[in-house]
């Protein structure tokens, strides 16, 4: 939701999107799918995470957030390729698709909103 808010909010811009755990395509509405995590949405309501972060203004950092060990991440190269540097992927250690429980994904979720809002040009503090 964060990426598809971050292309239809536009009064006011958000300045950035930090989208946790996304998947490589995404919808508006919950299912029972969505509920036993069993399937990524292909319903005529569904829409590409690649797509979207095409439309995005080159100006909007987008920073995904993912824990090592989920399984969901299959799509990122394809989100982070859409955003022609626009898009970086941040990596909580040891955490799932959850991100449950993790106390160190805090320090994790803090580079990435930190990343996002710096001013264009500048560095990322630690890579992953």
């Amino acid at each position: 939701v964060a990426i598809w808010a971050g292309v239809h909010i536009t009064n006011p811009r958000p300045s950035g999107v930090v989208a946790m755990a996304p998947g490589s395509r995404g919808h508006l509405t919950i299912t029972a799918k969505d509920y036993l995590s069993s399937s990524v949405p292909t319903g005529p309501d569904s829409f590409s995470m690649a797509d979207l972060v095409s439309l995005l203004p080159r100006s909007m950092r987008v920073a995904i957030v993912r824990g090592a060990s989920d399984g969901y991440g299959a799509g990122d190269r394809q989100i982070v390729a859409a955003g022609a540097g626009q898009v970086e992927r941040f990596t909580i250690p040891f955490a799932g698709h959850s991100l449950k429980r993790i106390l160190i994904a805090r320090y994790v979720i803090e580079q990435a909103m930190d990343w996002v809002l710096a001013p264009n040009g500048a560095a990322r503090a630690a890579s992953n």
